[in-house]
Protein backbone atom coordinates (compact mmCIF):
# COMPACT_ATOMS: atom_id res chain seq x y z
CA UNK A 1 0.00 0.00 0.00
CA UNK A 2 0.99 3.63 -0.96
CA UNK A 3 2.17 5.76 1.67
CA UNK A 4 -0.56 8.96 2.10
CA UNK A 5 0.74 12.44 0.89
CA UNK A 6 0.13 14.85 3.87
CA UNK A 7 -2.37 17.12 1.94
CA UNK A 8 -4.49 13.82 1.21
CA UNK A 9 -4.46 13.17 5.18
CA UNK A 10 -5.57 16.86 5.85
CA UNK A 11 -8.18 16.70 2.81
CA UNK A 12 -8.93 13.39 4.89
CA UNK A 13 -9.22 15.17 8.44
CA UNK A 14 -11.14 18.29 7.12
CA UNK A 15 -14.11 16.06 5.41
CA UNK A 16 -14.34 14.06 8.48
CA UNK A 17 -14.21 17.19 10.65
CA UNK A 18 -16.94 18.35 8.35
CA UNK A 19 -19.12 15.77 8.35
CA UNK A 20 -18.77 15.62 12.55
CA UNK A 21 -19.68 18.84 12.34
CA UNK A 22 -22.58 18.51 9.87
CA UNK A 23 -24.55 15.65 12.02
CA UNK A 24 -23.42 17.09 15.75
CA UNK A 25 -25.51 20.03 14.14
CA UNK A 26 -28.14 18.10 13.04
CA UNK A 27 -27.99 16.26 16.11
CA UNK A 28 -27.35 19.59 18.71
CA UNK A 29 -30.92 20.81 17.13
CA UNK A 30 -32.81 17.87 17.94
CA UNK A 31 -31.67 18.26 21.50
CA UNK A 32 -32.73 21.58 21.03
CA UNK A 33 -36.34 20.52 21.06
CA UNK A 34 -36.01 18.83 23.95
CA UNK A 35 -35.10 21.75 26.34
CA UNK A 36 -37.24 24.02 28.80
CA UNK A 37 -36.28 26.75 26.88
CA UNK A 38 -38.04 25.68 23.21
CA UNK A 39 -41.28 24.32 25.14
CA UNK A 40 -41.71 27.42 27.23
CA UNK A 41 -41.55 29.25 23.95
CA UNK A 42 -44.21 31.50 22.48
CA UNK A 43 -45.12 28.70 20.05
CA UNK A 44 -43.50 25.72 21.11
CA UNK A 45 -44.74 23.42 19.01
CA UNK A 46 -44.17 25.83 16.00
CA UNK A 47 -40.35 26.08 17.09
CA UNK A 48 -40.03 22.20 17.66
CA UNK A 49 -41.01 21.42 14.08
CA UNK A 50 -38.95 23.70 12.71
CA UNK A 51 -36.12 22.33 14.29
CA UNK A 52 -37.37 18.66 13.52
CA UNK A 53 -36.89 20.30 9.28
CA UNK A 54 -34.09 21.86 10.00
CA UNK A 55 -32.48 18.48 11.52
CA UNK A 56 -34.10 16.35 8.73
CA UNK A 57 -32.24 18.71 5.74
CA UNK A 58 -29.10 19.28 7.41
CA UNK A 59 -28.35 15.39 8.49
CA UNK A 60 -28.36 13.42 5.38
CA UNK A 61 -25.63 15.44 3.60
CA UNK A 62 -23.88 15.51 6.70
CA UNK A 63 -23.98 11.14 6.84
CA UNK A 64 -22.88 11.31 3.44
CA UNK A 65 -19.58 13.70 3.90
CA UNK A 66 -19.24 11.82 7.18
CA UNK A 67 -19.35 8.41 5.58
CA UNK A 68 -16.86 9.85 2.72
CA UNK A 69 -14.45 11.50 4.96
CA UNK A 70 -13.82 7.62 6.73
CA UNK A 71 -13.77 5.93 3.11
CA UNK A 72 -11.05 9.11 2.36
CA UNK A 73 -9.54 7.81 5.50
CA UNK A 74 -9.48 4.84 4.56
CA UNK A 75 -7.98 5.48 1.14
CA UNK A 76 -10.99 3.88 -1.35
CA UNK A 77 -11.17 6.27 -4.16
CA UNK A 78 -14.68 5.94 -4.09
CA UNK A 79 -14.70 7.95 -0.89
CA UNK A 80 -13.31 10.55 -2.69
CA UNK A 81 -15.93 10.32 -5.16
CA UNK A 82 -18.53 11.06 -2.75
CA UNK A 83 -16.68 13.89 -0.94
CA UNK A 84 -16.53 15.45 -4.56
CA UNK A 85 -19.66 15.18 -5.54
CA UNK A 86 -21.34 15.95 -1.60
CA UNK A 87 -19.01 18.85 -0.80
CA UNK A 88 -19.74 20.25 -4.63
CA UNK A 89 -23.32 20.05 -4.10
CA UNK A 90 -23.43 21.88 -0.53
CA UNK A 91 -20.67 24.43 -2.02
CA UNK A 92 -23.45 25.16 -4.88
CA UNK A 93 -26.17 25.72 -2.57
CA UNK A 94 -24.66 27.98 -0.15
CA UNK A 95 -23.45 29.98 -2.87
CA UNK A 96 -26.61 30.17 -4.79
CA UNK A 97 -28.29 31.19 -1.46
CA UNK A 98 -25.93 33.89 -0.73
CA UNK A 99 -25.70 35.25 -4.83
CA UNK A 100 -30.15 34.77 -4.67
CA UNK A 101 -29.94 36.67 -1.60
CA UNK A 102 -28.15 39.85 -2.90
CA UNK A 103 -24.39 41.10 -1.87
CA UNK A 104 -26.41 43.85 0.17
CA UNK A 105 -28.13 41.35 2.16
CA UNK A 106 -25.68 38.80 2.91
CA UNK A 107 -24.87 38.36 6.85
CA UNK A 108 -21.47 37.35 8.43
CA UNK A 109 -23.18 33.88 8.54
CA UNK A 110 -24.07 33.41 4.88
CA UNK A 111 -20.62 34.33 3.68
CA UNK A 112 -18.97 32.07 6.76
CA UNK A 113 -21.17 28.89 5.92
CA UNK A 114 -19.99 29.52 2.06
CA UNK A 115 -16.62 29.93 2.66
CA UNK A 116 -16.31 26.82 4.92
CA UNK A 117 -18.35 25.03 2.29
CA UNK A 118 -15.25 25.78 -0.50
CA UNK A 119 -12.85 25.07 1.42
CA UNK A 120 -13.18 21.05 1.30
CA UNK A 121 -13.89 21.38 -2.31
CA UNK A 122 -10.59 23.33 -3.30
CA UNK A 123 -9.02 20.52 -0.92
CA UNK A 124 -9.92 17.90 -2.78
CA UNK A 125 -9.08 19.06 -5.90
CA UNK A 126 -5.41 19.89 -5.29
CA UNK A 127 -3.61 17.54 -7.53
CA UNK A 128 -1.46 15.76 -4.23
CA UNK A 129 -4.43 14.70 -3.03
CA UNK A 130 -6.16 13.64 -6.34
CA UNK A 131 -2.79 11.79 -6.99
CA UNK A 132 -3.58 9.66 -4.02
CA UNK A 133 -6.78 8.62 -4.54
CA UNK A 134 -6.13 8.21 -7.98
CA UNK A 135 -3.10 6.15 -7.96
CA UNK A 136 -2.48 3.58 -10.53
CA UNK A 137 -1.94 -0.16 -9.06
CA UNK A 138 1.54 -1.41 -9.90
CA UNK A 139 0.77 -4.18 -12.49
CA UNK A 140 1.98 -7.67 -12.69
CA UNK A 141 5.52 -7.39 -14.05
CA UNK A 142 6.36 -11.14 -15.09
CA UNK A 143 6.38 -11.99 -18.39
CA UNK A 144 4.47 -14.54 -19.37
CA UNK A 145 6.08 -16.70 -22.20
CA UNK A 146 3.94 -18.12 -24.53
CA UNK A 147 7.09 -19.25 -27.10
CA UNK A 148 8.80 -22.34 -26.17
Amino acid sequence: MMERSRMATIAAGVQLLYGVCTVGTALYLLWLTRTADIRNSGDPAAVIHGLFIAAAIILPPGLLVLVSGIAMWKSKLWGWWLATVTDSGLMLVFVYSLINDGWKRADPEDITFTVVSIIPVILLLVPAVRKAYWHKRAPNTEAVSTSE
